[in-house]
């Protein structure tokens, strides 16, 4: 089955997240696989269809607490792309699904063993810059007297560059009209 555009990496603790709402490298950390081979994981959900979302926020611990309190992180697999064709890392970075019979959208991140510390890092903060966080509180306040809130969720997600808690940085300059970029275009 081939992957689907985006991944969902839930957000285990709050510390995951800056102040501004920007994932930070704690959120990429890759673990040892079991059985051990070459190389370590980051789990995540491949988001098949819309409600691989909701299946994401309310995916329990062994205890029946949930799992991702704080949220969760959408790459979009041409950055993970991105990402694997970067100098230095080609051939140390890949992605696979790793379906289970209780959780069919489940995928791997997966890095070598053998790869420098340094290029580990680039890794995890790329990952991180390229991530695209969304808080429970606000998918849950956008989502509020809705029955069809998974579709709410889908629009939230597939506008998330426009929206107020995207990891990316509003541009505070004001907007130009058509004639005034044509004009600046033409000095640079």
């Amino acid at each position: 089955m081939p992957e689907p555009d985006k991944c969902i990496r839930g957000i285990l603790n709050p510390d995951f997240i800056d102040e501004d709402g920007v994932a930070s490298i704690g959120l990429f950390q890759f673990r040892k696989r079991e059985p051990a081979d070459d190389w370590r994981e980051a789990s995540i959900n491949w988001m098949d269809d819309k409600k691989a979302i909701g299946f994401t926020l309310n995916q329990t611990k062994d205890n029946g607490e949930l799992k991702f309190k704080v949220g969760i992180a959408i790459l979009h697999r041409s950055e993970l792309n991105r990402i694997k064709k970067r100098h230095g890392i080609a051939g140390h970075f890949k992605y696979e699904r790793a379906s289970s019979p209780d959780n069919s959208y489940h995928g791997n991140l997966l890095l070598k063993n053998d790869i420098l510390t340094v290029r580990k890092r680039m890794v995890c903060n790329l990952l991180a810059f390229y991530s695209q966080i969304h808080r429970r509180e606000d998918i849950i306040n956008q989502c509020k007297n809705n029955k069809r809130w998974y579709i709410v969720v889908w629009r939230l997600i597939k506008r998330s560059r426009n929206f107020i808690f995207s990891s990316r940085k509003r541009t505070k300059r004001p907007l130009l009209t058509t004639r005034e970029r044509r004009a600046t275009k033409h000095v640079l």
